[in-house]
């Protein structure tokens, strides 16, 4: 086995993964619903200032992140040989 991932679990767990050698990794996950905003800057419209200067500070950041990402696998050369 390669790797292990035990996702969502308690305090009391993590502390057994732990003392057995598991490494922590945190991860946050946001909900959002569309409050019927018409664009992106309708939402930021919604926000208080600091909310809004926040998210678009974090904006380029989270573009770039994305595009270094590894391409659908449909999008991949074969493997050699095949």
């Amino acid at each position: 086995m390669s790797s292990l991932h035990v996702t969502f679990n308690t305090e009391a767990e993590w502390r057994t993964l732990e003392s057995e050698g598991f490494l922590s990794r945190v991860g946050l996950q946001y909900h959002w619903a569309n409050q019927d905003y018409a664009t992106f800057e309708d939402f930021l419209a919604a926000l208080k200032q600091s909310k809004r200067k926040s998210i678009r500070q974090a904006r380029p950041s989270v573009s770039w992140q994305q595009r270094s990402r590894a391409p659908p696998l449909s999008r991949r050369a074969p493997p050699a040989g095949s």
